[in-house]
């Protein structure tokens, strides 16, 4: 039981892990069809641009901001066109750029001439990256910002504000000064925490923008990935791993992919530092894992030249030139020429340290020829060092001089002063190989004094030997001497260093090889939990079919239930139509068959005493009982029949006025006798679609019922309209009228029958046939009472077939 809590435990997680990672971006799609005003669908579709920008990519992101910048455009919307362009600028980034357009330009302007200090906010730290990122240019970028950062306001979003603080801070960091980088990302998060818990109602939407979806969560975790390298350089490790763990949570939370990736990798670097070289493989692992699933090809490439460089660093020459082959594959199906030029290079570091000099030079010439084509000045100087070692290696002096004055040229006018100290050591070691003293020694001399403001104790201790080796060459015995003892202090005094640097690296490759027995073992162990989740998976698959069948069988028995409800309560009001049906056979049929025995006798014995009045009486009575009892069994006729459904129904064109006169005349002498006066006001042309004998039967009935509860001297009359495709049919009277208790119980079958006015007897069952004929002929009857002023009846039936 246990082990199937544990199961749907997992299954939940699982199910909740895909529930946010797809939960905001759906929720703003599903918005998008039922948005109808132009500038929030502008906002929407901005909102779902930056939402692919961050989870899903180029492609995806591209399609929304075509949109949003098309109906700005149609709305002539400004503020719409400019925001559009920054994210159309976002999107040519991670992309393939089609276009020479300055969006972030263009969209400064545009924000500066609505005014809009939102929208210039926004633009200005795009303009101020360009000159950062693109130009290394980091005064200009921090000079636009500082102004930007002035001019903010109640009327500026916080997510603008942690950009601009988030940018500033980038450039600092590049300009090495950690202290103010990380005072202006601590600013970033503070805005960007506050898009959480103080939502910015944008004033021209009445809400907060969709742009602002995440509650700023997104670029929380870019700063938190950004600010732990600033605490990676200050060597606090410790810092840098617990905020690339909150960073790592946020990216997984919101599908991330990207950042995740990018945690994964700054934490691999900081396990480096840290000597735990086998937690570096696994999350430059991981890292590659999630680029390949992505197809992220231009982030791919990098890693696993990182990797592959981890592996040069612990001298596995095989296993790292496999992972520079995989990364320059990559880079050449892109193309990435810088990538490919990287690639040829450490493949060449590859080559040198397996003694093969030829080799790595070939791989370092097409690095060259590649540079040729981007010209990028210090990559090419590393270029140059990287040759002139090869042709060293190959006992060619002058090619090994050559490259290294290029190298040399090219750092010194770029002011790279560490990688000209480099330059110079190896200018002299070449002129010592050469046994060239005096050359070798001014150059020799100039790494020295370089050395002392950037080089390290390993590159101090190697000039050291190098003079004393010069000194040797030149005769100088006692200079000689005095470097080599220099060099002995140098190197006791990073002996210590060595010793453990050679101690963690055995350290290193024996964890490297328990990591592999790991790996292995987790495979297996993977394989046996697969097998163990395949078979829980089985049971829970059981149990949820068990579930879903006993679910079942309680809605058929509940709908089992049901149906017996309703087949009772039918069972009742046939009953209940039982006991009419007899009681009407048994009191109001009877009593007039029961009036009518004994009428011969009385008709004989007043024909005999010439009693003729008498006589005219009688049959006046015989003639009204019969009338009563004909109507009665028409009624129940008709009414059976309804209850069968096997009453004749061919609807046919009606003309209500012929059928309505000769309705007068039948009832013409019952009101004459209760002095009732007949009425009827209908168009000669007034057709209803409705079967005849039903018709007549319902006007019939409408029109006894009026006469029989009109007190003399009362008005019995007959309207007509047409609307809707209807004919409506009123019946008026003056007479008693209906109560509202009794008109509750109208049409229903256990009322019971009163008497009219004059005493006219009824079966209770005339307003019941008249619904549901109305009914069985597609109308409606409807009533209107008030008491001792009269009722209206009215009957809507269809005007056409």
């Amino acid at each position: 039981m246990k082990k199937v809590k544990l199961v749907f435990f997992f299954f939940f997680l699982c199910c909740y892990s895909i529930y946010c990672q797809q939960f905001l971006i759906e929720s703003l799609q599903k918005k998008l069809p039922i948005t109808v005003d132009p500038i929030q669908k502008i906002d929407l579709l901005l909102g779902l641009t930056r939402a692919n920008i961050f989870v899903n990519g180029q492609a995806e992101a591209s399609v929304y901001v075509k949109q949003a910048m098309q109906l700005a455009k149609n709305q002539n919307y400004k503020a719409g066109i400019a925001m559009a362009m920054l994210f159309m600028e976002q999107v040519e980034v991670l992309g393939v750029r089609t276009t020479t357009i300055d969006y972030p330009g263009e969209a400064l302007k545009i924000a500066r001439s609505i005014p809009s200090k939102s929208v210039e906010a926004f633009a200005a730290y795009h303009v101020a990256e360009q000159y950062i990122y693109e130009r290394n240019d980091y005064k200009t970028g921090l000079e636009i910002l500082h102004k930007a950062l002035k001019k903010t306001d109640k009327s500026v979003p916080d997510r603008h504000i942690g950009n601009i603080h988030k940018v500033m801070a980038i450039a600092y960091s590049r300009m090495g000064e950690s202290t103010k980088a990380i005072d202006h990302f601590q600013k970033a998060l503070y805005y960007f925490n506050r898009l959480k818990t103080h939502p910015f109602i944008d004033p021209l939407l009445g809400r907060p923008s969709y742009m602002d979806a995440d509650g700023g969560e997104w670029n929380k975790s870019q700063v938190l990935l950004y600010l732990s390298r600033e605490f990676y350089n200050k060597g606090d490790h410790q810092e840098a791993l617990h905020l690339l763990k909150e960073a790592l949570a946020l990216s997984k939370k919101y599908n991330l992919r990207g950042n995740e990736a990018w945690a994964l990798e700054e934490m691999a670097v900081n396990y480096i530092a840290m000597g735990t070289f086998d937690r570096a493989i696994e999350n430059y692992q991981r890292a590659i894992g999630i680029y390949e699933k992505n197809k992220s090809l231009y982030y791919l490439a990098p890693t696993l030249q990182e990797l592959g460089s981890l592996f040069y660093r612990m001298k596995d020459w095989a296993v790292a030139d496999s992972y520079f082959k995989k990364a320059l594959a990559i880079n050449r199906s892109l193309p990435d020429t810088l990538g490919m030029m990287s690639n040829y290079s450490r493949m060449g570091q590859v080559a040198i340290a397996q003694a093969q000099p030829q080799k790595a030079l070939q791989l370092y010439q097409e690095a060259a020829l590649l540079n040729a084509k981007i010209k990028d000045s210090t990559t090419l100087s590393t270029v140059y060092a990287n040759m002139a070692m090869a042709w060293k290696a190959l006992k060619k002096f002058p090619q090994g001089l050559l490259n290294y004055q290029k190298a040399l040229q090219l750092n010194q006018h770029f002011n790279n002063q560490i990688l000209a100290l480099g330059n110079l050591i190896g200018i002299s070691t070449i002129y010592v190989e050469q046994a060239q003293p005096d050359s070798a020694q001014y150059y020799a001399e100039s790494a020295l004094v370089q050395s002392k403001k950037y080089g390290s104790l390993e590159q101090q201790k190697v000039i050291q030997l190098l003079m004393s080796q010069i000194n040797e060459q030149q005769g100088d015995h006692q200079m000689a001497l005095q470097h080599y003892k220099n060099y002995q202090l140098l190197s006791d005094s990073i002996y210590t260093n060595e010793a453990q640097a050679k101690l963690k690296q055995e350290q290193v490759r024996q964890n490297v090889a328990d990591y592999q027995k790991e790996k292995e073992q987790a495979k297996r162990e993977a394989a046996l939990l697969n097998t163990r989740n395949q078979l829980y998976l089985a049971l829970v698959l059981a149990f949820l079919s068990i579930i879903l069948l006993g679910g079942f069988l309680f809605l058929q028995l509940r709908k089992a239930r049901n149906q017996l409800k309703a087949q009772n309560l039918q069972l009742q009001q046939l009953n209940a139509t039982k006991d009419k049906f007899f009681g009407i056979i048994a009191h109001d049929i009877r009593s007039p068959i029961v009036a009518l025995e004994g009428v011969g006798e009385q008709m004989t014995y007043y024909l005999e005493k010439q009693q003729a009045d008498k006589l005219a009486r009688l049959a006046s009575r015989v003639e009204k009982t019969a009338q009563q009892l004909g109507t009665l069994l028409d009624n129940l006729l008709n009414w059976a029949l309804l209850q069968q459904g096997v009453i004749p129904y061919h609807p046919k064109p009606i003309n209500v006025k012929q059928a309505m006169v000769e309705l007068m005349e039948i009832f013409q002498a019952n009101a004459q006798a209760k002095n009732i006066q007949l009425e009827s006001n209908i168009p000669e042309d007034l057709i209803a679609y409705a079967d005849e004998n039903t018709f007549q039967a319902i006007l019939r009935n409408l029109l006894s019922n009026a006469i029989k509860f009109t007190p003399s001297g009362g008005k019995v009359a007959v309207t007509t309209e047409n609307k809707e495709h209807k004919v409506f049919i009123n019946i008026n009277d003056t007479g008693t009228g209906i109560s509202v208790e009794k008109m509750a119980k109208l049409f229903a079958i256990d009322k019971a029958s009163e008497k009219g006015t004059a005493g006219e007897k009824g079966t209770g069952l005339g307003l019941l046939l008249v619904k549901e004929l109305v009914e069985l002929n597609k109308g409606k009857v409807l009533v209107e009472s008030k008491i001792n002023q009269g009722s209206r009846f009215t009957v809507s039936l269809p005007l056409s077939a």
